[in-house]
């Protein structure tokens, strides 16, 4: 398995919402973090929308789930807004251009540093 965020530390759906004609689900990921800052973890409703273009919307914010209370040993995090859009390439087959924008406060206390550094990252 290819690993693109080496934050990444685990993340599963905690349920899936059955509203007719859409695709949402409540998502719970977590994040590693340097010594001596405390891992950050998620709980967010995420929705996907597939358009008939052949472009996809992966669209996410925070939201409180009681299968997945705060837990005391992370920071849990608010994320304001994230997503992914993923637009087909015209004439390259399999291919797409992948965009992602987040807005989020990491919570808790973080060194200048670190910031910094995520900032500089992206």
């Amino acid at each position: 398995m290819t690993v693109w965020d080496k934050q990444f530390d685990t993340g599963e759906i905690i349920e899936e919402l059955k509203v007719p004609g859409r695709v949402l689900f409540f998502s719970y990921q977590r994040f590693k973090a340097p010594w001596p800052v405390s891992y950050r973890d998620f709980c967010s409703v995420v929705e996907t929308i597939y358009e008939k273009s052949g472009l996809v919307r992966i669209i996410a914010t925070s939201h409180s789930n009681p299968k997945k209370p705060p837990d005391p040993s992370y920071v849990r995090a608010n994320l304001f807004y994230g997503g992914w859009v993923f637009e087909p390439i015209d004439g390259k087959d399999n291919w797409c251009k992948a965009t992602y924008v987040t807005a989020m406060d990491p919570e808790g206390t973080l060194p200048v540093w670190l910031v910094n550094q995520v900032r500089a990252k992206g």
